[in-house]
C-alpha cells in the first residue's frame, strides 16, 4: 500500500507542477504530434505543447499497450 501511495502522490505532483507551468504561460493554446513511432506494444510520441505566451516545450509520450488498451507510461 505504501508503494501505491507514493506513486498517487507523484502523479499529484507532477499534474500540479505542470498545471502551475500551463498557467504561468498564459495557457496552452494546442498540442501537436510532431512524430510518432509505434510498434506492436509500445509507442513513442512527440509532442509539441504551444502555450498562449507564444512559447513552446516539445516533450515524449510513451505508451505500453495491455489487454488491448493504450497506457501512458510515467517515466
Amino acid at each position: 500500500m505504501k508503494k501505491k501511495t507514493f506513486v498517487s502522490d507523484k502523479i499529484t505532483q507532477v499534474v500540479a507542477e505542470n498545471a502551475a507551468k500551463a498557467k504561468r504561460m498564459g495557457g496552452v493554446k494546442d498540442i501537436q504530434i510532431e512524430e510518432k513511432t509505434i510498434n506492436k506494444d509500445s509507442a513513442k510520441i512527440r509532442v509539441l505543447v504551444l502555450f498562449n505566451n507564444d512559447n513552446n516545450q516539445s516533450s515524449n509520450v510513451f505508451l505500453a499497450k495491455k489487454d488491448r488498451k493504450w497506457l501512458v507510461l510515467l517515466k
